[in-house]
């Protein structure tokens, strides 16, 4: 009989960003095993990026500064405050909205539920 390796960790869990990210965004798999930023609608996604990265450092006129190149990537019941767009409500199960952003479901992957009264700019979803 064979073992199984169990993992009780519910994350976040660390990816290397094969593009800019932004902390808050929803983030889908990448075509190298990292991760991008999730379209609107997307069929799969991994979670939300806890941090700025991107594969690349930014350089401000002469300056060049460091950018991280892995985010943390939450998931599975974690609750985060995001930032969304249309109408949604308390209760609300929630999508992808472009620019990573949520919106009320209505297509793709489900990403979440809605779980107190947002502001006017964010809101509180719990992950699924």
């Amino acid at each position: 009989m064979s073992g199984l390796n169990i993992n009780l960790e519910h994350g976040p869990k660390g990816y290397v960003a094969e593009e800019l990210i932004t902390g808050g965004q929803v983030v889908a798999p990448g075509a190298n095993g990292g991760v991008k930023v999730a379209a609107a609608d997307a069929e799969v996604v991994l979670g939300v990026a806890l941090v700025d990265a991107g594969p690349t450092d930014v350089t401000v006129e002469d300056i060049t500064i460091a950018r991280p190149r892995r985010t943390s990537v939450a998931y599975g019941g974690v609750e985060v405050k995001l930032e969304y767009t249309g109408m949604l409500a308390f209760g609300d199960t929630v999508g992808v909205a472009e620019g990573g952003k949520v919106k009320k479901h209505a297509a793709g992957a489900k990403v979440g539920i809605v779980t107190a009264v947002p502001t006017t700019t964010h809101a509180l979803v719990r992950l699924y």
